[in-house]
Order: C-alpha cells, then sequence, then structure tokens
C-alpha cells in the first residue's frame, strides 16, 4: 500500500507473513492519517505477531504530532 500526499511518501508491505516494510520519504506532517496506523492494525491482527521494518533512510522528519501517533 501506498499513501502519497504533498510532503511525504509511505510504503507498507508484507514481507513475509510476520514481516512488515514500512519506508517512509519526505516530511511526515500526518497527510495520511490514521489510514497507515490501521493498515498496521489489520497486519497486527492477522499475523498475530509482527516483525517491523521501517526504512526511514530518506525521511527528513516529522511532526510532533505525528511522533507521538507512532510512539504509541
Amino acid at each position: 500500500m501506498v499513501y502519497e500526499g504533498i510532503h511525504c511518501r509511505l510504503e507498507m508491505g508484507r514481507l513475509a507473513e510476520d514481516a512488515v516494510l514500512v519506508k517512509l520519504t519526505g516530511w511526515d506532517v500526518g497527510e495520511s492519517g490514521d489510514a497507515p496506523l490501521r493498515l498496521l492494525d489489520e497486519h497486527l491482527k492477522s499475523a498475530g505477531s509482527l516483525q517491523l521494518f521501517i526504512d526511514a533512510r530518506s525521511v527528513k522528519g516529522a511532526s510532533i504530532e505525528v511522533s507521538n501517533e507512532w510512539a504509541q
């Protein structure tokens, strides 16, 4: 799944049944709302447990609000 905004691009996909990769580029200011977290929750419910891999090499930063949401 790809979420594309003016400032940020977020790609999320399964690497395996129990592994998810999230790749972020740009400046995450919350343009996708809670959709990425809802999708991650769906992956978690279907797998029971997940290995989460985050590729943030191309991220410039995130707003305080977005950082707080991901931390929960």
